[in-house]
Protein backbone atom coordinates (compact mmCIF):
# COMPACT_ATOMS: atom_id res chain seq x y z
CA UNK A 1 0.00 0.00 0.00
CA UNK A 2 2.84 2.39 0.82
CA UNK A 3 4.48 1.85 -2.57
CA UNK A 4 1.15 2.27 -4.39
CA UNK A 5 0.35 5.45 -2.45
CA UNK A 6 3.81 6.94 -2.96
CA UNK A 7 3.84 6.19 -6.70
CA UNK A 8 0.33 7.62 -7.04
CA UNK A 9 1.39 10.82 -5.25
CA UNK A 10 4.47 11.24 -7.45
CA UNK A 11 2.44 10.63 -10.61
CA UNK A 12 -0.16 13.19 -9.48
CA UNK A 13 2.55 15.81 -8.90
CA UNK A 14 4.15 15.06 -12.26
CA UNK A 15 0.77 15.33 -14.02
CA UNK A 16 0.20 18.76 -12.51
CA UNK A 17 3.61 19.91 -13.74
CA UNK A 18 3.09 18.34 -17.19
CA UNK A 19 -0.20 20.20 -17.54
CA UNK A 20 1.50 23.58 -17.15
CA UNK A 21 4.53 22.55 -19.22
CA UNK A 22 2.30 21.50 -22.14
CA UNK A 23 0.56 24.87 -22.11
CA UNK A 24 3.89 26.65 -21.86
CA UNK A 25 5.18 24.59 -24.79
CA UNK A 26 2.10 25.39 -26.89
CA UNK A 27 2.64 29.10 -26.25
CA UNK A 28 6.36 28.88 -27.07
CA UNK A 29 5.51 27.56 -30.54
CA UNK A 30 4.03 30.96 -31.38
CA UNK A 31 7.34 32.65 -30.57
CA UNK A 32 9.29 30.65 -33.14
CA UNK A 33 7.39 31.79 -36.21
CA UNK A 34 5.24 34.58 -37.58
CA UNK A 35 2.97 36.40 -35.14
CA UNK A 36 -0.49 34.79 -35.54
CA UNK A 37 -3.44 36.82 -36.76
CA UNK A 38 -5.41 36.27 -33.58
CA UNK A 39 -2.66 37.53 -31.32
CA UNK A 40 -5.03 38.15 -28.44
CA UNK A 41 -6.05 34.48 -28.56
CA UNK A 42 -2.64 33.03 -29.28
CA UNK A 43 -1.04 34.90 -26.40
CA UNK A 44 -3.72 34.04 -23.85
CA UNK A 45 -1.18 32.25 -21.68
CA UNK A 46 1.59 34.83 -22.08
CA UNK A 47 0.45 36.94 -19.11
CA UNK A 48 0.17 33.80 -17.00
CA UNK A 49 3.80 32.84 -17.46
CA UNK A 50 5.24 36.36 -17.63
CA UNK A 51 3.23 38.29 -15.04
CA UNK A 52 6.19 40.54 -14.18
CA UNK A 53 7.19 41.79 -17.57
CA UNK A 54 5.08 44.44 -19.26
CA UNK A 55 2.08 43.45 -21.34
CA UNK A 56 0.27 45.28 -24.06
CA UNK A 57 -3.31 46.32 -23.41
CA UNK A 58 -4.54 43.61 -25.78
CA UNK A 59 -2.54 40.96 -23.91
CA UNK A 60 -3.98 42.22 -20.66
CA UNK A 61 -7.55 42.18 -21.92
CA UNK A 62 -7.18 38.74 -23.50
CA UNK A 63 -7.47 37.45 -19.95
CA UNK A 64 -10.35 39.76 -19.18
CA UNK A 65 -10.38 42.65 -16.74
CA UNK A 66 -10.25 40.08 -13.94
CA UNK A 67 -6.76 39.06 -15.09
CA UNK A 68 -5.31 38.30 -11.68
CA UNK A 69 -8.41 36.37 -10.60
CA UNK A 70 -8.16 34.32 -13.78
CA UNK A 71 -4.44 33.86 -13.24
CA UNK A 72 -4.90 32.26 -9.80
CA UNK A 73 -7.92 30.28 -11.01
CA UNK A 74 -5.79 28.94 -13.84
CA UNK A 75 -2.91 28.07 -11.52
CA UNK A 76 -5.02 26.50 -8.73
CA UNK A 77 -7.95 24.72 -10.40
CA UNK A 78 -5.92 21.95 -12.15
CA UNK A 79 -3.97 21.09 -8.96
CA UNK A 80 -7.23 21.06 -6.98
CA UNK A 81 -8.87 18.60 -9.39
CA UNK A 82 -5.82 16.33 -9.58
CA UNK A 83 -5.35 16.33 -5.80
CA UNK A 84 -9.04 15.48 -5.37
CA UNK A 85 -8.56 12.62 -7.82
CA UNK A 86 -5.51 11.42 -5.86
CA UNK A 87 -7.46 11.57 -2.59
CA UNK A 88 -10.28 9.58 -4.18
CA UNK A 89 -7.90 6.93 -5.54
CA UNK A 90 -6.14 6.52 -2.18
CA UNK A 91 -9.47 6.36 -0.32
CA UNK A 92 -10.84 3.76 -2.73
CA UNK A 93 -7.85 1.56 -3.49
CA UNK A 94 -5.65 2.10 -0.40
CA UNK A 95 -8.02 2.43 2.58
CA UNK A 96 -6.40 3.40 5.84
CA UNK A 97 -3.65 5.39 4.11
CA UNK A 98 -2.61 8.78 5.49
CA UNK A 99 -4.10 10.71 2.57
CA UNK A 100 -2.85 14.10 3.80
CA UNK A 101 0.78 12.95 3.75
CA UNK A 102 0.64 11.83 0.12
CA UNK A 103 -1.25 14.95 -0.95
CA UNK A 104 1.59 17.05 0.48
CA UNK A 105 4.11 14.85 -1.36
CA UNK A 106 2.20 15.35 -4.64
CA UNK A 107 2.05 19.12 -4.04
CA UNK A 108 5.80 19.17 -3.38
CA UNK A 109 6.58 17.26 -6.57
CA UNK A 110 4.58 19.87 -8.45
CA UNK A 111 5.75 23.15 -6.87
CA UNK A 112 9.43 22.46 -6.14
CA UNK A 113 10.63 22.56 -9.78
CA UNK A 114 8.10 25.17 -10.93
CA UNK A 115 7.70 27.65 -8.08
CA UNK A 116 9.98 26.92 -5.13
CA UNK A 117 13.12 26.89 -7.29
CA UNK A 118 12.16 30.22 -8.85
CA UNK A 119 11.77 31.80 -5.44
CA UNK A 120 15.56 31.56 -5.15
CA UNK A 121 16.55 32.15 -8.77
CA UNK A 122 14.01 34.73 -9.97
CA UNK A 123 15.49 38.13 -10.79
CA UNK A 124 12.78 40.42 -9.41
CA UNK A 125 11.38 40.64 -5.89
CA UNK A 126 7.81 40.80 -7.22
CA UNK A 127 8.45 37.57 -9.16
CA UNK A 128 9.71 35.86 -6.02
CA UNK A 129 6.58 37.08 -4.26
CA UNK A 130 4.17 35.57 -6.77
CA UNK A 131 6.00 32.21 -6.82
CA UNK A 132 5.87 32.17 -3.02
CA UNK A 133 2.13 32.86 -3.17
CA UNK A 134 1.63 30.09 -5.73
CA UNK A 135 3.51 27.59 -3.57
CA UNK A 136 1.66 28.46 -0.38
CA UNK A 137 -1.74 28.25 -2.08
CA UNK A 138 -0.97 24.80 -3.52
CA UNK A 139 -0.02 23.54 -0.06
CA UNK A 140 -3.16 25.12 1.41
CA UNK A 141 -5.22 23.22 -1.19
CA UNK A 142 -3.38 19.96 -0.41
CA UNK A 143 -3.98 20.35 3.33
CA UNK A 144 -7.61 21.32 2.74
CA UNK A 145 -8.26 18.28 0.56
CA UNK A 146 -6.45 16.10 3.11
CA UNK A 147 -8.65 17.35 5.96
CA UNK A 148 -11.71 16.84 3.78
CA UNK A 149 -10.60 13.26 3.09
CA UNK A 150 -10.33 12.62 6.85
CA UNK A 151 -13.84 13.91 7.46
CA UNK A 152 -15.61 12.41 4.43
CA UNK A 153 -15.22 9.48 2.10
CA UNK A 154 -13.82 10.84 -1.16
CA UNK A 155 -13.63 7.49 -2.92
CA UNK A 156 -16.39 8.60 -5.29
CA UNK A 157 -13.81 10.88 -6.97
CA UNK A 158 -11.86 7.80 -8.12
CA UNK A 159 -13.10 6.27 -11.41
CA UNK A 160 -13.40 2.56 -11.93
CA UNK A 161 -11.02 1.09 -14.50
CA UNK A 162 -13.79 -0.02 -16.89
CA UNK A 163 -15.61 3.29 -16.55
CA UNK A 164 -12.39 5.18 -17.22
CA UNK A 165 -11.87 3.48 -20.59
CA UNK A 166 -15.51 3.93 -21.57
CA UNK A 167 -15.30 7.66 -20.83
CA UNK A 168 -11.99 7.94 -22.68
CA UNK A 169 -13.46 6.59 -25.93
CA UNK A 170 -16.63 8.67 -25.52
CA UNK A 171 -14.60 11.84 -25.00
CA UNK A 172 -12.52 11.11 -28.09
CA UNK A 173 -15.58 10.71 -30.32
CA UNK A 174 -17.23 13.86 -28.93
CA UNK A 175 -14.04 15.90 -29.40
CA UNK A 176 -13.70 14.79 -33.05
CA UNK A 177 -17.33 15.62 -33.82
CA UNK A 178 -17.12 19.02 -32.10
CA UNK A 179 -13.90 19.89 -33.97
CA UNK A 180 -15.40 18.94 -37.34
CA UNK A 181 -18.56 20.96 -36.61
CA UNK A 182 -16.54 24.04 -35.57
CA UNK A 183 -14.32 23.87 -38.65
CA UNK A 184 -17.24 23.47 -41.05
CA UNK A 185 -19.68 25.99 -39.58
CA UNK A 186 -17.41 28.79 -38.27
CA UNK A 187 -16.45 31.38 -40.93
CA UNK A 188 -13.28 33.47 -40.53
CA UNK A 189 -13.88 36.41 -38.18
CA UNK A 190 -10.58 38.27 -38.42
CA UNK A 191 -12.07 41.71 -38.94
CA UNK A 192 -14.65 41.29 -36.20
CA UNK A 193 -12.06 40.00 -33.74
CA UNK A 194 -9.69 42.88 -34.44
CA UNK A 195 -12.49 45.42 -33.99
CA UNK A 196 -13.62 43.74 -30.76
CA UNK A 197 -10.03 43.80 -29.43
CA UNK A 198 -9.71 47.51 -30.22
CA UNK A 199 -13.06 48.27 -28.57
CA UNK A 200 -12.04 46.34 -25.47
CA UNK A 201 -8.77 48.24 -25.36
CA UNK A 202 -10.45 51.62 -25.69
CA UNK A 203 -13.04 50.76 -23.03
CA UNK A 204 -10.34 49.68 -20.62
CA UNK A 205 -8.26 52.80 -21.21
CA UNK A 206 -11.23 55.11 -20.73
CA UNK A 207 -12.37 53.34 -17.56
CA UNK A 208 -8.85 53.32 -16.12
CA UNK A 209 -8.36 56.98 -17.01
CA UNK A 210 -11.63 57.89 -15.29
CA UNK A 211 -10.60 56.07 -12.12
CA UNK A 212 -7.14 57.66 -11.97
CA UNK A 213 -8.50 61.11 -12.86
CA UNK A 214 -11.19 61.00 -10.18
CA UNK A 215 -8.68 60.09 -7.46
CA UNK A 216 -5.55 61.98 -8.45
CA UNK A 217 -6.47 64.83 -10.82
CA UNK A 218 -5.32 67.56 -8.44
CA UNK A 219 -1.97 65.87 -7.75
CA UNK A 220 -1.42 65.23 -11.46
CA UNK A 221 -2.20 68.82 -12.46
CA UNK A 222 0.08 70.22 -9.77
CA UNK A 223 2.94 67.90 -10.75
CA UNK A 224 2.50 68.72 -14.45
CA UNK A 225 2.66 72.46 -13.73
CA UNK A 226 5.71 72.05 -11.50
CA UNK A 227 7.81 69.86 -13.80
CA UNK A 228 6.53 70.77 -17.27
CA UNK A 229 5.50 67.19 -17.81
CA UNK A 230 3.35 66.00 -20.72
CA UNK A 231 -0.17 65.34 -19.51
CA UNK A 232 -0.99 62.66 -22.15
CA UNK A 233 2.26 60.82 -21.55
CA UNK A 234 1.89 60.91 -17.77
CA UNK A 235 -1.69 59.63 -17.87
CA UNK A 236 -0.76 56.91 -20.35
CA UNK A 237 2.16 55.80 -18.16
CA UNK A 238 -0.07 55.69 -15.07
CA UNK A 239 -2.71 53.64 -16.90
CA UNK A 240 -0.09 51.22 -18.17
CA UNK A 241 1.64 50.81 -14.81
CA UNK A 242 -1.69 50.36 -13.04
CA UNK A 243 -2.55 47.63 -15.53
CA UNK A 244 0.67 45.70 -14.91
CA UNK A 245 0.82 46.23 -11.14
CA UNK A 246 -2.56 45.80 -9.44
CA UNK A 247 -3.18 47.37 -6.06
CA UNK A 248 -2.55 44.18 -4.05
CA UNK A 249 0.88 43.78 -5.63
CA UNK A 250 1.76 47.44 -5.02
CA UNK A 251 0.86 47.00 -1.36
CA UNK A 252 3.07 43.92 -1.16
CA UNK A 253 5.95 45.82 -2.74
CA UNK A 254 5.53 48.69 -0.28
CA UNK A 255 5.55 46.18 2.57
CA UNK A 256 8.80 44.62 1.32
CA UNK A 257 10.39 48.05 1.03
CA UNK A 258 9.28 48.97 4.54
CA UNK A 259 10.48 45.73 6.13
CA UNK A 260 13.69 45.00 4.20
CA UNK A 261 14.66 48.51 3.04
CA UNK A 262 14.98 47.31 -0.54
CA UNK A 263 14.89 49.64 -3.54
CA UNK A 264 11.90 48.56 -5.61
CA UNK A 265 9.46 50.17 -8.00
CA UNK A 266 6.49 51.15 -5.87
CA UNK A 267 3.25 53.10 -6.00
CA UNK A 268 0.79 53.61 -8.82
CA UNK A 269 3.50 55.08 -11.07
CA UNK A 270 6.00 52.30 -10.23
CA UNK A 271 8.99 54.54 -9.51
CA UNK A 272 12.11 53.32 -7.74
CA UNK A 273 12.27 54.02 -4.03
CA UNK A 274 13.85 52.58 -0.90
CA UNK A 275 10.87 53.64 1.21
CA UNK A 276 7.13 53.10 0.79
CA UNK A 277 5.30 55.58 -1.44
CA UNK A 278 1.64 56.40 -1.69
CA UNK A 279 0.10 56.51 -5.16
CA UNK A 280 0.13 60.32 -5.05
CA UNK A 281 3.81 60.46 -4.06
CA UNK A 282 4.73 58.09 -6.87
CA UNK A 283 2.82 60.26 -9.38
CA UNK A 284 4.88 63.30 -8.38
CA UNK A 285 8.09 61.34 -8.85
CA UNK A 286 6.89 60.09 -12.23
CA UNK A 287 6.25 63.67 -13.35
CA UNK A 288 9.78 64.53 -12.23
CA UNK A 289 11.19 61.66 -14.33
CA UNK A 290 9.21 62.94 -17.34
CA UNK A 291 10.22 66.54 -16.63
CA UNK A 292 10.25 68.85 -19.64
CA UNK A 293 8.22 66.53 -21.88
CA UNK A 294 5.32 68.97 -22.33
CA UNK A 295 6.93 70.23 -25.56
CA UNK A 296 5.57 67.09 -27.24
CA UNK A 297 1.91 67.66 -26.35
CA UNK A 298 0.99 69.66 -29.44
CA UNK A 299 2.23 66.95 -31.77
CA UNK A 300 0.59 64.11 -29.87
CA UNK A 301 -2.58 66.14 -29.45
CA UNK A 302 -2.97 66.46 -33.21
CA UNK A 303 -2.85 62.70 -33.53
CA UNK A 304 0.79 62.40 -34.59
CA UNK A 305 2.90 60.06 -32.49
CA UNK A 306 6.62 60.05 -33.20
CA UNK A 307 7.54 56.73 -31.61
CA UNK A 308 11.25 57.46 -31.65
CA UNK A 309 10.66 60.75 -29.84
CA UNK A 310 8.42 59.00 -27.33
CA UNK A 311 11.08 56.36 -26.69
CA UNK A 312 13.56 59.15 -26.00
CA UNK A 313 11.19 60.74 -23.48
CA UNK A 314 10.51 57.44 -21.74
CA UNK A 315 14.09 56.12 -21.71
CA UNK A 316 14.66 57.20 -18.11
CA UNK A 317 11.38 55.53 -17.16
CA UNK A 318 11.62 52.31 -19.14
CA UNK A 319 13.86 51.80 -22.16
CA UNK A 320 11.88 48.90 -23.65
CA UNK A 321 10.47 49.41 -27.17
CA UNK A 322 7.37 47.54 -26.07
CA UNK A 323 6.88 50.07 -23.30
CA UNK A 324 6.89 53.06 -25.68
CA UNK A 325 4.62 51.28 -28.17
CA UNK A 326 2.10 50.41 -25.47
CA UNK A 327 2.13 53.95 -24.04
CA UNK A 328 1.55 55.30 -27.57
CA UNK A 329 -1.37 52.88 -27.99
CA UNK A 330 -2.96 54.13 -24.77
CA UNK A 331 -2.37 57.75 -25.81
CA UNK A 332 -4.20 57.18 -29.08
CA UNK A 333 -7.25 55.97 -27.15
CA UNK A 334 -7.04 58.94 -24.78
CA UNK A 335 -6.89 61.32 -27.73
CA UNK A 336 -10.20 59.92 -29.04
CA UNK A 337 -12.13 59.53 -25.81
CA UNK A 338 -10.47 61.83 -23.24
CA UNK A 339 -9.77 65.06 -25.17
CA UNK A 340 -9.41 67.04 -21.95
CA UNK A 341 -5.99 65.42 -21.66
CA UNK A 342 -4.98 67.42 -24.75
CA UNK A 343 -5.95 71.02 -23.93
CA UNK A 344 -3.21 72.45 -26.15
CA UNK A 345 -4.87 70.95 -29.20
CA UNK A 346 -8.58 70.79 -28.42
CA UNK A 347 -8.73 74.25 -26.92
CA UNK A 348 -9.21 75.76 -23.53
CA UNK A 349 -12.82 74.57 -23.38
CA UNK A 350 -11.50 71.14 -22.36
CA UNK A 351 -8.84 72.41 -19.98
CA UNK A 352 -9.38 71.95 -16.28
Amino acid sequence: MVVFSLVSAIIAGVVIELFFQLIKYADSLNKNGPIPVYREVASTYLPLYQPFGYMTVVDFLSGGKRRWGLYFLFRLLPPLLILLLLAGILSRYAPGTNVLLYLVIAASVSVIPRDVARIFFAKYISEKLIHTTNSLLIYVIAVGVGIWAQLYDLSFFAPSVSGLFDNLWSSLFVAVIALMYARITSPPMQGADEKAAQTARDNYVVESYGSIHSKHAAVIDEAIAKYGCSKPILYAVLIYENMNRPKWMRRSENLLVRVFRLELTVGLAQVKSDKPLSDAESIVRAAHILQGSSFADSGYGSGFVDLEQLESILKNYNSSNLYAESVAEIMSALRKYAPEVYPSYFGSIYAR
